[in-house]
């Protein structure tokens, strides 16, 4: 018999929350952590090397913690269990001896004892999150609602040679050779970039938006950030939760706050801020044997992402004056509606007008946020005039980044990361929507692109985040300078459009002109297209049919399956308002329904009050 060594299982450890809420636990670990600054933090010693270790210190001390609890449980329980067991020889022994069975007794009723504590704790923690968010909207119970737990098991890759994988070892190899190329940056020409965004002619921003980016973080914004962070999040590389942070704070935010200013004024994190774990949540309608299928979202250490989060609220102040209100995605006060609002109207205005030709472009960018160049992101901050202290800060971040991805409860070796904004960073939509906006700008300055005109306002595109649709008049003229456009700033700033999945939406157009524009573009032309969750093809009547008859049939079905669910009248009402009513409530806005005296809520009403009352 041959046994095989595999090597030593990676997996990641992450802080039991529970423990935070004992008392002595968190002024025994208040004490020890006072303790290990007084002695480390000294004038000749990095605060930002000391704040890593510091993070270290804690893990060892919380992991060690565990430990002997865990050890002191399984020696009472040894312990009685050898106790019983001596007993129950000796009563074998002498059988007449009364008192022994009553030992016996006692010692089996302190092990059901102690089963029957940790019993309870399990039950706790399943039970928990039941009793607390149960009857409210929330996190939770949208869990629950999902018609099932999306599955982030990858139980077989196809490798570069098509061959279907199903080991470990050969699944994390395929994983890391395929983000080791997608984060290996291209040689750009920093003069080459330069020039793009100087021609781009970009506003700078006002004096008193660099004055507020330029100050140092304060106290407040480090308090109201770590009260908005979100707790039972999953922890980055280090494994410390949100609530580590929340329960110590009177501690640990004067040194984090002294880190966060001195990145901004050094140019320098702490290496624990540049490393990520990466979990990969698979596409809607995709193959999963393809790894391009997924999407890789990034789990930051919390420290991290309070200071990302106050830098992002910084930056939200600018961005919604300088970004244009046919950008929609994660910017303040704005609402996916409203793409969707233009993009109807776009419609039914061609059909009062089929004199004239329309052509609708769904871009879709190859993996959008991972190809984002760094260089070009930073000239453009540069350009623009943001603060130096800021841009810094954006720099250290953006400058060398690891990574390591998670599969079936282990991690591959670690990626360098060269390009790319990370998904689930709070900075990173606000960073990609402000150099998607460069591309933005140029369409819509440029002449000899003509979108849908009325009275003096034309419309030329609307985005949501990365989802961008184009409105093109009279596209067989165009539509290559609209490609142009974008392939010149793709060579500077990364962006890559997939053709495949860009499709083309047209109106009034004949079936040879179709296939003219297909053939010119290399795109293809589709009678339906699924953009922001609505199905969408050139006649609006067909609008109800595609979505409104498929959701109220969807709801129905949500409904009966909620059932099942163990949950009050509260409950059930909140299933209501945070799901089904939703969902009827935006389609409404986006489509008005002929008759005028219905509405998508009226119609739903005898399902929801149903279900309320079961």
């Amino acid at each position: 018999m041959t046994i095989k060594w595999k090597g030593q299982r990676r997996s990641r450890w992450m802080l039991n929350n529970t423990i935070l809420k004992e008392k002595d636990f968190t002024q025994w670990m208040e004490k020890e952590l006072a303790f290990f600054f007084r002695e480390n933090k000294k004038e000749d010693t990095s605060i930002q090397n000391v704040w890593d270790t510091t993070k270290a210190y804690a893990r060892g001390l919380i992991i060690d913690d565990t430990r002997k609890r865990n050890t002191m449980k399984r020696s009472a329980s040894k312990a009685l269990e050898d106790e019983y067991k001596g007993l129950e020889k000796e009563l074998q022994k002498m059988p007449q001896k009364k008192d022994i069975k009553l030992k016996m007794d006692i010692i089996k009723h302190k092990m059901g004892l102690i089963e029957k504590e940790e019993l309870a704790q399990k039950i706790r923690g399943a039970k928990q999150n039941y009793f607390e968010d149960a009857n409210k909207p929330g996190r939770w119970l949208a869990y629950k609602l999902r018609k099932e737990k999306e599955s982030r098991k990858i139980l077989q890759l196809i490798d570069d040679q098509g061959q279907v994988c199903y080991g470990s070892n050969e699944k994390k190899e395929i994983i890391r050779d395929y983000y080791g190329k997608l984060y290996t940056q291209e040689n750009i020409d920093e003069e080459r970039v330069k020039q793009y965004l100087q021609n781009a002619k970009l506003p700078q921003i006002p004096k008193e938006i660099e004055t507020m980016l330029e100050s140092n973080i304060t106290m407040m914004e480090l308090t109201e950030a770590l009260k908005k962070q979100n707790n039972g999040k999953a922890p980055g590389p280090d494994g410390l939760l949100t609530e580590f942070y929340k329960t110590l704070q009177e501690l640990l935010n004067l040194p984090l706050l002294e880190i966060m200013n001195e990145v901004m004024l050094k140019k320098r994190i702490p290496k624990s801020w540049s490393e990520a774990y990466i979990t990969l949540v698979p596409k809607e309608e995709a193959d999963p044997l393809l790894i391009k299928n997924y999407r890789p979202i990034s789990l930051l250490n919390a420290d991290y992402n309070i200071f990302a989060s106050i830098l992002a609220e910084r930056l939200k102040k600018n961005l919604n004056n300088f970004i244009h209100p046919d950008q929609n995605g994660f910017l303040p006060k704005r609402e996916i509606k409203g793409n969707m609002r233009v993009i109807l109207d776009t419609v039914e205005y061609y059909e009062a007008h089929p004199e004239k030709q329309m052509a609708l472009i769904f871009l879709d960018a190859q993996k959008a946020f991972d190809n984002v160049n760094w260089q070009f992101m930073l000239l453009l901050l540069e350009q623009m005039a943001f603060a130096r202290k800021f841009i810094q800060a954006i720099e250290a971040i953006y400058h060398n980044q690891t990574a390591k991805v998670m599969i079936e409860e282990e991690l591959t070796d670690s990626i360098d990361i060269r390009k790319g904004t990370r998904q689930g960073c709070p900075l990173s939509p606000l960073l990609f929507v402000l150099t998607l906006e460069v591309l933005n700008r140029n369409i819509r300055d440029e002449k000899n692109i003509k979108g849908m005109k009325i009275k003096k306002e034309e419309f030329k595109l609307q985005a949501f985040a990365d989802d961008l649709v184009f409105i093109l008049e009279d596209p067989l003229e165009t539509a290559s300078k609209l490609i142009e456009k974008i392939e010149t700033y793709g060579q500077v700033a990364g962006l890559k459009i997939n053709k495949d999945k860009t499709k083309i939406l047209t109106k009034n157009m004949l079936s040879r002109q179709k296939e003219e524009l297909a053939d010119l573009l290399k795109i293809q032309v589709t009678n339906k297209i699924k953009y922001l969750g609505i199905y969408l093809t050139a006649r609006c009547s067909t609008l109800k049919e595609n979505n409104y008859i498929k959701l109220k049939q969807q709801i129905v079905l949500d409904l009966a399956k909620w059932e099942n669910l163990q949950l009050s009248l509260i409950g059930r009402i909140s299933t209501i308002k945070m799901n089904t009513l939703e969902r009827a409530s935006d389609w409404g806005r986006w489509r008005k329904i002929n008759k005028p005296h219905s509405s998508p809520k009226s119609c739903f009403m005898p399902h929801f009050f149903s279900h309320a009352w079961i």
